[in-house]
């Protein structure tokens, strides 16, 4: 039977919702386009991580010579280079790579991110501006291309939250965060209707990062099982072919020029990590994807909980198993990195930003069965997520500035117990370098990384030195001493061996064993769990003369350590009322001197220290008793 004249022809809501999309993308993407330079345009152009190499190749390239840099090329991109970013004028490209059968020198990271930046390069060098410059063009144009297919399919809301999270601080940065993130995303977003747009973008994202390059294979066995009739599609067989060839591009160079098919398999061997190292990338509370992103992790979760109550068939769909699958590879390569805490973020491991699109197939479906509080939900998580990720991750924040985290340091200084990082990913964001020197520990002695020494001193001063239990004396071996109030509670770092090498004892920074015991039982008559570290406000302390003090204030008491005073020692104090202390030799616990001070309030009091005593300890009370 002929249908009615004037019928309404059956609609699917996705289909009306893409088609409307479509009509209204152009107005959202142009404010993406401004906002995004408006963010460049804060930022002073740099060069973080790895970034030197990239620039190099790129630069190498554009002159036709190859990625391959050449002795006699050197010196030429050490100098564009130094210009372009003045703290790696001392940076040598010969320490970064491995030389060829030719005698080139090719760098540990691949050639394709830099070479798609090589038209945009020849425009900054016609126009004279910094070739930085040539890598934001590029990962501008990579993440507006993503954006452009996302929002037909996602929504505003979704976009909003992905493409205004931690990524922006990556826009303007010659790395391939932008790069890898925009392919994953165009690879998950056009799975399902253009499955080989999605192979060659997931083979495009393999040239830098290998692993993925599983997805490729993913997609295709994903399809075939679906359906075989699919070989037949020539545009399938083509994004296939096209797809592996890219994912083989780094293995096919690498191996033909150095018999192995990766240079990162030289700084990061191939092992099996254990279940914390693997996890360190999403749920470390300093590095991990959590702590930095924690909208994106709620919105993503509570997503597949909608799907699962609402259509739980729908998480067997491809898409979702491959995210999955997927997933779990990823974190097994994370877990196989012997630099965890590597540089060029604020916080936030680059890892990270691989997990982010796998949530798309998630908060795709979503979108699709949450209906109108769902949609409403998301854009205020999406609102909050982006106005606090557009200043926290501004990219003119400079590297490791948010370390620790809010997260991280609510956990290792109220509840130190809680959380044990991996040692790398502590002592380097405490101490700010790559020195692996211990013992280290919170402000407030919260929480310690302790490294044993046999019979030597272990303690940082100036935190209390309890006795170690039999598994922390050995030495070498590492302990986390967590405060519990007045006591420690001991505990073994996480990860394998491989995570725990490299750490050296620095004797400066501790309580000499003979000390220990004196110490111990005069920080005890003191309630040492009273006493913190001086840090700002008004000082007791007001001048220093050749020795090297700390002061410890508590509600009752000053105690000040004095280490290697010199012939001319002296402090100068000034205190609100007459009080009377002790110097103590630290070493044997003897009383030194007797001190007293007579004066008016705050009068300057200059005690002088003897220099035979290699450490001091001096003590007073400000409660007047």
């Amino acid at each position: 039977m002929a249908g009615r004249v004037g019928s309404e022809v059956p609609r699917n809501p996705e289909t009306c919702a893409r088609v409307t999309a479509l009509v209204e993308r152009p107005r959202p993407l142009l404010v993406a386009f401004a906002l995004a330079l408006c963010l460049v345009a804060g930022s002073p152009p740099r060069i973080v991580g790895d970034g030197g190499e990239y620039l190099a190749m790129a630069l190498s390239l554009a002159a036709f010579r190859g990625p391959a840099l050449a002795s006699s090329d050197i010196p030429r991109i050490q100098q564009i280079i130094g210009q372009a970013d003045s703290t790696l004028g001392g940076w040598d490209p010969r320490e970064a790579g491995v030389s060829g059968p030719d005698g080139r020198r090719d760098f540990f990271h691949f050639w394709f991110y830099p070479l798609l930046a090589v038209p945009s390069l020849w425009i900054t060098q016609a126009l004279g501006v910094t070739p930085i410059a040539a890598f934001t063009t590029l990962n501008l144009c990579l993440l507006g291309l993503a954006l452009w297919v996302a929002f037909p399919r996602l929504g505003g809301a979704t976009c909003l939250l992905l493409f205004a999270g931690p990524i922006v601080w990556w826009l303007d940065k010659p790395h391939t965060e932008a790069f890898t993130f925009a392919l994953l995303s165009l690879a998950f977003l056009l799975m399902r209707e253009r499955p080989w747009w999605s192979m060659l973008a997931a083979g495009a994202a393999a040239t830098q990062n290998p692993p993925i390059g599983l997805l490729v294979g993913l997609v295709f066995a994903g399809h075939v099982l679906a359906r075989r009739d699919i070989l037949r599609d020539r545009r399938f067989m083509v994004g296939a072919v096209g797809g592996l060839a890219l994912a083989a591009l780094q293995p096919a160079y690498t191996y033909l020029r150095h018999g192995t098919p990766s240079l990162l398999l030289i700084a990061n061997p191939s092992r099996i990590p254990s279940v914390p190292e693997m996890l360190a990338v999403p749920f470390d509370p300093s590095i991990g994807l959590i702590a930095n992103f924690p909208m994106f992790v709620l919105v993503a979760g509570l997503a597949a909980g909608l799907v699962l109550t609402r259509k739980p068939r729908e998480l067997l769909s491809m898409d979702t198993i491959i995210a999955t699958v997927a997933g779990g590879a990823f974190l097994f390569s994370f877990g196989q990195a012997t630099n965890v805490h590597h540089g060029g973020t604020p916080s936030m491991s680059r890892y990270a930003v691989w997990l982010i699109p796998l949530g798309i197939p998630f908060l795709r479906r979503s979108a699709a069965v949450g209906g109108a509080t769902w949609r409403r939900f998301t854009w205020a998580a999406a609102v909050l997520s982006a106005s606090v990720c557009v200043f926290v991750f501004h990219p003119a924040v400079p590297q490791y500035s948010r370390e620790p985290t809010l997260l991280a340091n609510f956990l290792w200084t109220k509840h130190p117990g809680w959380n044990n990082p991996l040692p790398e990913i502590f002592v380097e964001t405490l101490v700010r370098t790559e020195e692996h020197s211990l013992p280290v520990a919170t402000s407030n002695c919260e929480k310690v990384l302790l490294i044993g020494r046999d019979n030597g001193g272990a303690w940082p001063i100036p935190c209390f030195p309890q006795p170690l239990p039999p598994e922390c004396s050995p030495a070498g071996s590492m302990c986390y001493a967590n405060r519990d109030v007045a006591h420690y509670q001991f505990a073994t770092p996480p990860g394998g061996q491989v995570v725990r090498q490299g750490y050296m004892y620095q004797p400066d920074w501790v309580w000499p064993a003979q000390a220990e015991p004196h110490v111990r039982a005069l920080l005890g008559q003191w309630e040492w769990w009273n006493l913190k570290p001086k840090t700002q406000g008004d000082d007791v302390l007001r001048y220093v003369r050749d020795v090297h003090v700390l002061e410890l204030e508590g509600l009752t008491r000053v105690v000040f350590v004095l280490r290697h005073p010199g012939a001319d020692a002296d402090i100068g104090l000034r205190l609100p009322r007459p009080t009377a202390g002790s110097l103590i030799d630290a070493m044997t616990g003897q009383t030194v001197s007797e001190v007293h001070f007579d004066g008016p309030p705050f009068e300057r009091w200059d005690v002088k220290l003897p220099s035979e005593f290699p450490l001091l300890l001096l003590s007073f009370s400000t409660s007047g008793s």
